[in-house]
């Protein structure tokens, strides 16, 4: 099929928008550069708050409309036609000490999309979405920001606590917003008519299978254990290793229960992350630890019996060892199949480009998610990631990964915006 002129023009204006790109991507790395390596920007941080109204200046410049709701997602658009919208979105928060591409690829890019789309006339408007609070990192809820914009953020979890005890609400309110108003920052859903996102792969597969660029198909779901272990605290010196209730070699047990029972699936993935031990000194035999696991898959009987597992065990060595556990479910999402049509627009962005790409499901949890729960078609691309590190500072995709998947997205929201079908 030919391609139409406006569509080669807006690639055109993408491609000498390469540096423009890089530069972004820099200068927002600046924002929360932490002393100790990497990007610390969490969730409704005034580092977050800076990243957003750096980009919210650059869609100022760039002509496009700038509109925030009352928790904070900031939206900038370019109108369409009609009602209709298509919102390319991602997030800028950060893990701490995390890498400079998570997320901040699919916002800077999608802002770079629009600006090359000013000159085309839209049937659908195109919005760039950047939703707050994606990571986990500070409140152990994920996608907070796009479950506010959807409209699926429980109020109770407005009282989750971050690690020095201060409460989502709260961290909401120090940035200039308002959780009162939950309800007002829910989208009109009826007229998004699609949902693309961007981001880097955060896995090894593409690089050890040389594609630049991936089409997701489906998106893992991942479940989230608090596991609180309380012994008996001690004297180091004193207390004979087999009269001890310790409650720290129970949670490492835990721990390794947690790799055997995962190792040698190929769809499941099992984490503790974050370990604590509140009062913990070099002396004392520890009497309570806090674990918190979570564990992901795209196969949901396959995470279901896992977790049903792993807490079996947790709670056998716990009996074992005289320790008494206390079990908590923090957060649950389904895993998701991405909209077949959004896959095969994708699909046909890559091919009309001659961009090799990989149909591959995401291990890792983004916003698309909540778009694709309230029944809204979605789609996701990735990019290449170095060695497959994230959320790490070695974490890095090549700027010509990086515009492959840029230029293959343009292709598909100028297709999408046009009311056009491939499919």
């Amino acid at each position: 099929m030919e391609m139409p002129a406006e569509l080669e023009e807006a690639l055109s204006t993408l491609r000498k928008g390469k540096a423009d790109i890089e530069t972004r991507l820099k200068e927002i790395a600046r924002i929360g550069k932490d002393p100790k390596g990497g990007i610390t920007r969490l969730a409704y941080s005034l580092e977050e708050n800076e990243a957003f109204e750096y980009v919210k200046e650059v869609g100022l410049s760039y002509g496009l409309v700038a509109k925030e709701d009352p928790l904070g997602n900031l939206y900038l658009e370019l109108p369409g036609e009609t009602n209709g919208s298509i919102i390319l979105g991602s997030h800028l928060d950060t893990v701490p000490r995390g890498g400079m591409f998570d997320g901040t690829v699919g916002v800077v890019c999608s802002l770079e999309i629009a600006k090359a789309l000013l000159q085309v006339r839209l049937k659908q408007k195109l919005v760039v979405a950047a939703f707050r609070a994606e990571e986990s990192a500070r409140f152990k809820i994920s996608l907070i920001g796009s479950s506010i914009a959807t409209g699926q953020l429980d109020p109770s979890m407005l009282e989750a606590k971050d690690s020095k005890g201060i409460r989502l609400k709260e961290a909401i309110k120090s940035c200039g917003f308002h959780p009162d108003r939950l309800k007002d920052a829910k989208l009109c859903l009826d007229r998004i008519k699609a949902y693309l996102e961007y981001h880097i792969e955060q896995g090894p597969v593409l690089e050890a299978y040389k594609y630049p660029v991936g089409v997701v198909t489906a998106i893992a779901g991942p479940i989230r254990y608090e596991l609180i272990l309380k012994g008996e605290w001690a004297h180091s010196g004193t207390t004979p290793m087999d009269m001890r209730k310790d409650a720290l070699v129970t949670a490492a047990e835990i721990v390794l229960s947690v790799k055997d029972i995962c190792t040698g699936r190929s769809s499941v993935v099992g984490t503790v992350g974050d370990l604590k031990v509140p009062g913990g000194s070099i002396n004392k035999v520890p009497g309570e630890t806090v674990l918190y696991l979570e564990v992901r898959s795209v196969e949901e009987d396959e995470r279901r019996e896992v977790v049903q597992k792993i807490l079996k065990i947790a709670e056998e060595k716990a009996k074992r060892n005289g320790v008494h556990l206390n079990i908590r479910k923090i957060q649950e999402r389904p895993a998701i199949k991405l909209h077949s049509e959004m896959i095969k627009v994708l699909e046909f962005a890559c091919d009309s480009m001659g961009i090799e790409y990989l149909l591959m499901p995401s291990g890792a949890s983004h916003d698309a998610v909540n778009f694709r729960k309230v029944g809204i078609p979605t789609g996701m691309l990735f990019c290449q990631s170095k060695k497959g590190i994230s959320h790490s500072p070695d974490e890095f995709s090549e700027l010509d990964h990086i515009m492959a998947g840029a230029e293959a997205l343009l292709v598909a929201t100028y297709a999408l915006s046009r009311g056009q079908r491939y499919v």
